[in-house]
């Protein structure tokens, strides 16, 4: 991703306009160039399957026997079990970690490319997408004698934005790499512009 912040007037915080160019990196190594095609690039991951596991069959084999009955009576305290993992105490129950992007997305790109199979990297723009930001000053003294500058914004595509590098712009001049996490439609998130 490359993002280019560019504040109104000379003010060094307040509203600015920001230019988010999604790109992708591509590399083939089929051993055949592929030249001028239509690239679609997905967001599904077709590792994982697509198919819902199925448990194995479960045989059950044995014969009656004869027991006397036995009557049999348990109590517990929850309150004073300890979890798996043993250690402090929750306050309930921990949920697990769920990584849910939702639906898998397709992105076509806008012009045929070539790509040669050489394994080397392609960089080809997707999409290009202005929005508006707000620029705002940041500083931590006991961390850091600087202050930085900052870009918020809130993701301006029509698809999310998956977890990847990005390059900050100020003004068309480049001022560095951060990452990205992933972001949904809409979702705010932050640039740096540098010290």
């Amino acid at each position: 991703y490359d993002v280019d912040v560019a504040p109104r007037g000379r003010a060094k915080t307040g509203p600015a306009t920001a230019r988010l160019t999604v790109g992708a990196l591509i590399r083939q190594a089929t051993g055949e160039d592929w030249t001028n095609v239509r690239v679609m690039l997905s967001t599904a991951r077709p590792k994982l399957g697509s198919e819902a596991p199925q448990p194995a069959p479960l045989v059950i084999d044995g014969y009656e026997q004869k027991r006397a009955k036995v009557l049999v009576q348990a109590q517990e305290r929850r309150e004073q079990l300890e979890g798996g993992g043993g250690g402090a105490r929750s306050a309930g129950p921990q949920a697990a970690a769920l990584d849910d992007k939702g639906n898998a997305f397709v992105l076509t790109l806008p012009h045929p490319v070539t790509v040669v199979a050489d394994g080397r990297p392609l960089w080809a723009p997707v999409d290009v997408v202005e929005t508006q930001a707000t620029v705002k000053l940041v500083a931590t003294p006991k961390l850091d004698e600087h202050v930085y500058q900052l870009a918020a914004l809130k993701n301006p595509a029509a698809y999310p934005l998956l977890e990847g590098r990005v390059r900050s712009y100020r003004g068309g001049s480049y001022v560095g790499d951060s990452r990205l996490r992933h972001r949904g439609v809409g979702a705010p998130f932050e640039v740096s512009l540098g010290i």
